[in-house]
């Protein structure tokens, strides 16, 4: 997922949170905490590099309306107070939960933690800045609002929190950065907030992780894609390439025999079943050519990926598969048929550049000088990938409608999520005036 995606998520589950108890098991304080650094980090480091203000240490109310950035920066750099006796990360790891809330902060921590990686991810030169960062800025800010004022509310609510003495530290801590993220968030929509593009993926080149099968679409378009940019791959490799999407496409196939619209999709099903044993007869071919040059080690990585969560939906049965899982492998069928073609184009290349070469053993024997060779090597690689692409190309202009899905509409922000008015349920206070929006950079 992207990181306008991680941050959509990881919105929601803190909305999601907003609506229940706040309450927490002591087991689950490491958890809770975790969570919390989390969002603050990720807050920060994005504010950080595309604004790139200085913190102002220990910002009072003077340093907010003049240096909104500064402050809640200031303010974000101290970590929060624990609630833990000790805190020690679980890294990727799951923390055992057993309340409600407990597995919202989980997924909190989730979404923190990936958004994170998927901004590093983005080329710097990518990132918006000047008046442009202002969007990022405000979805930014309502964050910071939304986290540290569920901060406060379990400071409230915690049985345990009174007992340690930082009780009243703690809800401080919660409404100082509450106060910032809203005033920071109103200098950020005073002015007219450009429409921002999606961040663009900064990994277009490198394998994607596929930790459900809600990315397989992605991870088999990726893997695609990779294929046509590979530098070099060994008749070995493609060999291992060719067998696992052969394997994937037959997982395919088993999912679409349990669809709803069996009717119109077991001639689909049977035919993947076809094309999948057209492209592992591909490996019986390449074991006549040898090279000598090193692999792209991408393409057998992503292909790594996929067949591991295929294999989790084989293990299970495909008949166990959830509603989203089966809509997921249906969308990944348009571009596990566009990879086939992939491999005829891949192999075309290599052999017709020279890359690869026939082993001794299958060496044509010698022609008369100045006749073409009679090379039945070659020509039989080059039929067994020709059917193969071509039964996938058949398919792909047959498939029902509405093959493939595609995500419709924008994807939600923040502030599109996030209901500023409930978190000031409870704040009733004056306001000041509308703010001015200084610049940035």
């Amino acid at each position: 997922m992207t990181y306008d995606e991680e941050l959509s998520r990881l919105a929601i589950e803190l909305a999601n949170l907003t609506t229940m108890s706040p309450r927490v098991d002591t087991g689950e304080l490491a958890l809770v905490d975790d969570a919390r650094v989390s969002v603050r980090r990720l807050c920060r480091q994005v504010l950080k590099d595309i604004t790139g203000e200085a913190s102002v240490p220990e910002p009072l109310l003077g340093d907010l309306i003049t240096q909104p950035i500064g402050s809640t920066l200031g303010l974000l750099n101290s970590e929060p107070a624990s609630y833990a006796p000790t805190r020690d990360p679980a890294g990727w790891l799951d923390y055992a939960v057993t309340t409600e809330a407990g597995r919202q902060w989980r997924e909190i921590r989730r979404h923190a933690a990936l958004a994170a990686h998927e901004w590093n991810a983005v080329p710097a030169e990518a990132r918006p800045h000047g008046e442009d960062a202002w969007p990022v800025v405000a979805d930014v800010a309502v964050l910071v609002e939304a986290a540290a004022l569920l901060d406060r509310d379990l400071a409230r609510a915690h049985p345990d929190a009174a007992a340690t003495g930082q009780a009243y530290a703690r809800e401080r801590d919660g409404w100082e950065l509450a106060l910032a993220g809203e005033h920071l968030r109103r200098v950020a929509t005073t002015g007219p907030l450009p429409e921002g593009a999606p961040l663009p993926d900064g990994r277009l080149d490198t394998p994607i992780r596929v930790r459900a099968l809600a990315e397989l679409p992605r991870a088999t378009t990726r893997l695609n894609h990779l294929l046509r940019i590979a530098t070099h791959l060994r008749p070995e490799g493609v060999q291992a390439l060719v067998h696992a999407h052969a394997r994937s496409l037959h997982s395919v196939a088993a999912v679409l025999d349990q669809q709803d619209g069996k009717d119109a999709l077991r001639p689909v099903a049977d035919n993947i079943r076809r094309i999948a044993k057209s492209v592992n007869a591909i490996s019986r071919h390449t074991r006549a050519f040898t090279s000598l040059a090193a692999d792209d080690p991408r393409p057998l990585h992503q292909v790594r990926e996929i067949r591991m969560a295929l294999q989790q939906l084989d293990g299970r049965g495909a008949a166990l598969a959830n509603e989203s899982e089966r809509r997921a492998v249906v969308r990944s069928v348009q571009p596990a048929l566009s990879t086939v073609t992939s491999f005829r184009d891949l192999i075309d290349r290599l052999v017709s550049h020279g890359e690869w070469c026939e082993r001794p053993e299958f060496q044509p024997q010698a022609q008369t000088p100045g006749l073409p060779p009679d090379d039945p090597i070659r020509g039989r690689l080059a039929d067994a990938v020709d059917r193969a692409a071509k039964q996938a190309e058949l398919l792909a202009t047959q498939l029902p409608s509405g093959q493939p899905a595609t995500r419709s509409g924008p994807i939600p922000g923040p502030r599109d999520v996030l209901d500023t008015g409930v978190f000031r349920r409870d704040r009733q206070r004056p306001r000041v005036g509308r703010p001015s929006r200084p610049s940035i950079g």
